[in-house]
């Protein structure tokens, strides 16, 4: 099984000709994480990395929380769908396993850097 950030040779036809390139194995654009496996704090919300779609995306290194459900506990503590969580305990993050590596280190509540609407918030998840 490949992973993620490892070298592989692919080969390649073009104009005719077959030829061996040499890539990195990288995280899916757009990779869905659901963090109910993580953690009881953020149950029933979801992060994904920022798809190069999104407006932030090349400005902004974070996580988009592309769902957050009313009443969990995620949302009681003031976390709503499509803010960027850009840091973690002090941690930057700029993708959902370097998320999911801050989450699970955490030993107590969790205090996310969130930018909401060009603000940058603070929210302690407990």
């Amino acid at each position: 099984m490949v992973r993620v950030g490892e070298k592989v040779e692919v080969s390649i036809v073009r104009d005719g000709e077959r030829q061996a390139v040499e890539v990195r194995i990288g995280h899916t654009p757009g990779e869905l994480l659901a963090e109910s496996r993580l953690v009881d704090k953020l149950e029933r919300a979801e992060f994904q990395d920022l798809a190069p779609g999104h407006p932030s995306c090349g400005s902004v290194k974070g996580v988009l929380a592309a769902r957050v459900e009313a009443g969990s506990p995620a949302a009681r503590s003031g976390l709503r769908p499509g803010d960027i969580v850009v840091a973690v305990n002090r941690t930057e993050v700029s993708t959902v396993h370097e998320f999911a590596d801050a989450v699970r280190s955490s030993k107590s509540a969790i205090a996310l850097s969130i930018l909401r609407d060009g603000m940058r918030l603070f929210l302690v998840i407990q």
